[in-house]
């Protein structure tokens, strides 16, 4: 089985994780950690979370039988992209707007 493989110098692997997501039309499962990556929208796999209530239609679901898997909707990743760039996020170096902290974004 043959595997493709990036390397870039000047991008974080984020990025590049979903630079090629959105290539694939979100037909992938992005597997991660990190909580940028829900900006992509579409099936996202991190152990550590608790599973979806929702399906890739946004229909009520008991969970998704993955532990971790979860489906972001378009508006929701768009929604959750304003709400980092409103109350920003120091991980990222964003310093978001002054006096709008996560609950007034």
């Amino acid at each position: 089985m043959d595997y493709e493989c990036f390397f870039c110098d000047t991008l974080e692997a984020d990025d590049l994780l979903a630079d090629r997501a959105r290539e694939l039309n979100g037909n992938c499962v992005i597997v991660t950690m990190d909580k940028d990556l829900k900006q992509c929208g579409g099936f996202i796999y991190d152990f550590y979370e608790k599973p979806s209530l929702k399906d890739s239609e946004g229909n009520i679901i008991e969970s998704y039988p993955m532990r971790g898997l979860s489906y972001v909707s378009k508006w929701e990743a768009e929604y959750f992209l304003a709400k980092q760039m409103l109350a920003g996020d120091l991980g990222d170096n964003v310093k978001g707007i002054p006096n709008v902290g996560a609950k007034k974004a």
